[in-house]
């Protein structure tokens, strides 16, 4: 038999016992060292980041497809709820679920030379136009308060209700 040992490479060497250490080297699983835990942390994270921006994707996606049909159920005619997003000269802008907000003549908000509504209020109004030339959709307050006296003219006849005048 030889007495020749095995050859140790440094990171063995480092952990085999000297002539005065009791025990037995630490086995490579028991030795923690700190970068590798560091490492693998943030493996796990950027694991944990890329899913989650992936299934981000698809949230988007689907919220994306969510909103084209939402869109596609607005028409001419139709007397929608929309929140006051601003004033201009042109007119009231009115947010009303569409891909750009509407305006409306700022007269059919006035009452006594006083403009009726700010921002934030919500509005009923009527989709007079998608779009015009300059891309905007026109919308009627005038006309949706007419369409909505109106409906209920005849649901008080179908009803049998009087009806103030």
């Amino acid at each position: 038999m030889s007495s020749e040992q095995p050859k140790l490479n440094d990171s063995e060497a480092e952990n085999k016992p000297t002539s005065g250490e009791s025990g037995t080297a630490p086995q490579p699983s028991e030795v923690s060292s700190q970068p590798a835990a560091v490492a693998h942390a943030a493996a796990l994270d950027d694991s944990d980041e890329s899913e989650s921006r992936s299934s981000g994707d698809v949230d988007f996606g689907q919220l994306l497809d969510q909103f084209e049909q939402e869109q596609a159920t607005l028409e001419e005619g139709e007397v929608v709820r929309g929140t006051v997003v601003g004033i201009s000269e042109r007119g009231v802008v009115i947010d009303f679920g569409y891909k750009s907000e509407g305006i409306v003549n700022p007269a059919e908000f006035t009452e006594n030379g006083e403009l009726t509504v700010k921002p934030g209020d919500e509005v009923e109004v009527l989709v007079k136009s998608m779009e015009t030339a300059d891309g905007l959709p026109v919308l009627s307050r005038a006309d949706a308060v007419r369409m909505k006296a109106w409906d209920d003219l005849e649901k008080a006849y179908r009803d049998g209700t009087s009806v103030k005048g």
